[in-house]
């Protein structure tokens, strides 16, 4: 699955990196939405840009993904850089 609307937006880079992640951990999307409780046809829209996630969604998907929810938002290493977080 790919996103629509490839911007810097919070919603775009929240959706591109909800992708990354279970990717990196070998989840489908369909997986993703059975473990965070998100139904698959409302999943596959918000990762697609045609809706957007809702806070409570970031955070199941957080969860499931066992990231913090600021993962989400802008990657570790880029909040890493401008001293956001400890290494």
């Amino acid at each position: 699955m790919t996103v629509v609307h490839m911007d810097h937006s919070p919603r775009v880079v929240a959706a591109h990196r909800v992708l990354v992640l279970a990717e990196l951990q070998g989840r489908s999307v369909r997986q993703l939405a059975a473990l965070a409780g998100i139904p698959l046809a409302t999943l596959q829209r918000r990762l697609t840009g045609r809706s957007p996630l809702d806070l409570d969604e970031l955070g199941a998907l957080a969860e499931t993904l066992d990231v913090p929810i600021t993962d989400l938002l802008v990657p570790r290493a880029e909040r890493e850089q401008v001293g956001e977080v400890a290494p």
